[in-house]
């Protein structure tokens, strides 16, 4: 199995930095969407809240102060190894899901609909690693 991570922590950080508002919601839709948003492009970030407040912003910033997705690449490498028999190619995101004050996510609501069912990462060759 190969298994590539795709940086979307500061994505998300960068995203906390517009005032929340349209402009914010704007461009977390053009960075999840296509062009002619006819179709999701990175769906780990259909779980993130676009409205997140400041506590998101700084579990981000402690995330990536902690290198999160470096450790996670490390565990990615020995996953794929572990897992060469099944082949395959995924994406892999980390998202942080809001689930303290937010009205968007429910971080357990997310893994459970991503278990059963919310396969439309898979179907595009994602995997999304919730935080």
């Amino acid at each position: 199995m190969q298994l590539e991570l795709v940086p979307l922590l500061q994505i998300q950080r960068q995203l906390h930095s517009i005032p929340r508002g349209m402009e914010r919601f704007q461009e977390y839709l053009r960075l999840m969407l296509t062009d002619d948003r006819s179709d999701i492009r990175v769906p780990p970030l259909g779980i993130v809240n676009p409205m997140g407040k400041e506590h998101v912003t700084a579990l981000l910033d402690a995330f990536l102060r902690l290198a999160a997705e470096g450790e996670a690449a490390h565990a990615m490498l020995q996953a794929a190894a572990n897992l060469a028999e099944l082949g395959g190619a995924y994406k892999v995101g980390l998202v942080v899901a809001d689930d303290l004050r937010g009205g968007w996510t429910n971080r357990y609501a997310s893994e459970f609909s991503l278990m059963l069912g919310g396969r439309a990462g898979l179907k595009r060759g994602w995997l999304t690693g919730i935080l």
